[in-house]
Order: structure tokens, then sequence, then C-alpha cells
């Protein structure tokens, strides 16, 4: 059986926030979900978005993080915050989309 790919656009601050150290009280990336943001293609026409495709395992790391690194930056507060919460969304509706 094949795997499920999860396509996920994801906004260029998100995924600086994601490569950087985790900010505190946050998980750690899976480094298999490093790997796929590293190797993210830009979005259409230019926009400050990437194309993340991964597998499911990858997707929820990602969901992991964006929740824990929403939660761990709303305390601060911090505007990342609120671009890892859009993350989170968009991760997370993207691994419905997938049938996951």
């Amino acid at each position: 059986m094949a795997r499920s790919i999860v396509r996920i656009h994801l906004g260029d601050r998100a995924r600086q926030i994601a490569l950087e150290p985790p900010p505190p009280g946050a998980s750690s990336l899976h480094p298999s979900a490093r790997a796929v943001l590293e190797q993210a293609e830009p979005g259409p026409g230019g926009e400050p978005v990437r194309v993340v495709r991964c597998t499911v395992p990858e997707a929820r790391s990602l969901l992991d993080f964006f929740s824990s690194a929403t939660d761990a930056l709303k305390g601060l507060p911090d505007p990342g915050a609120d671009v890892c919460a859009v993350a989170r969304d968009s991760v997370r509706r993207a691994i419905v989309a997938a049938g996951a």
C-alpha cells in the first residue's frame, strides 16, 4: 500500500520558527520533519509560502511542534504565537485532507 503524502502550505515565517531552536516549553521538531521543511519548495507566484510534502507521521510531528510552540509563545506574549497557530491549523487541515 502506498504511503499517503500530505501537502501543506506553510508560511515562510512559520517555517523559519520551526527551523530555529524550539522556544522554551515547546517540543522539539523530529529530524525527519526538519528535513521536509528544509526541502520545502517555494509557493506559487512568489508568495511568502512554502509547499511541504511529507508523510503522515512527519505531518503529525509538525502538528505537535506548532501546537506546543503556540502554547509556549502565547505566554510571553510573542507575535510568533499567532504565526504558529496559523501553521498548526494549516497542518491539521492538510492531515484531514489527506484522509489521515
